[in-house]
């Protein structure tokens, strides 16, 4: 039993020291998902965001910019944080969507990292946003998979 404690303390010191480290980070993702509006469920557009940010400790700050793939051309800004140790972490951001008028609206998610390998590091997340044109009664759930290249 003292051995496994151990065993989990030294793998849960060695996740967090890992995580400690302070620098410029680039991601890239791809996401889709679904919606629900008055009881009827729909696609959401499948997307690319490219996300730079800085990290202090298990502090993210980035800047989230997210073009829809199945539209004309459609351009978002999320500029934000994500907060945690990389195994799990939570997601927070304005959501400007910037063409076909201005949209403001907030999103919130959930996140981890997986197959840390050097500098390389893959992560999903599960992501929900709401915004002004959507009344905010919309709720759309938003799935990301992506890589991240930290320097």
């Amino acid at each position: 039993m003292l051995k496994r404690v151990v065993l989990s303390l030294v793998l849960l010191t060695t996740v967090c020291v890992a995580d400690a480290h302070a620098g410029f980070n680039l991601a890239v993702s791809v996401g889709e998902g679904f919606g629900i509006r008055d009881k009827h469920v729909y696609r959401t557009p499948f997307n690319l965001e490219i996300i730079p940010a800085y990290k202090i400790w298990w502090l993210k700050l980035d800047l989230g910019l997210l073009t829809d793939l199945d539209k004309k051309v459609n351009f978002t800004l999320r500029p934000g944080f994500r907060f945690g140790p990389s195994f799990i972490y939570l997601r927070g951001a304005a959501h400007l969507r910037l063409t076909r008028g201005f949209d403001p609206g907030f999103l919130v998610g959930i996140g981890t990292s997986f197959l840390p390998l050097w500098i390389i590091r893959f992560f999903a997340e599960i992501d929900t946003f709401l915004t002004r044109d959507g009344d905010f009664k919309s709720v759309p759930i938003e799935f990301r998979l992506g890589v991240e290249f930290g320097f």
